[in-house]
């Protein structure tokens, strides 16, 4: 479950070429972010800890990526 929740911030730095569908991973993953956040940040912040240790350039690199994009960094959703 918590791989889930940080897949798009993962999928919208992989799938290279199509920038509509990056554009709208990252929106979506935006979204669920502020959701997690009211709704359960204890969850939010597990998944990111759970994305991070999958390693650097399987996960932790294209979630810092895309949190970038979205101005967030990793201390936003783990802290």
């Amino acid at each position: 479950m918590a791989h889930r929740r940080a897949r798009k911030l993962v999928i919208a730095q992989k799938l290279g070429g199509d920038t509509a569908k990056r554009a709208k991973d990252l929106v979506q993953a935006g979204a669920l972010i502020q959701a997690l956040k009211a709704a359960d940040p204890f969850a939010l912040s597990d998944a990111c800890e759970d994305a991070c240790a999958q390693g650097i350039a399987g996960w932790k690199r294209p979630i810092e990526r895309s949190l970038k994009e979205l101005r967030l960094t990793l201390d936003d959703l783990c802290a």
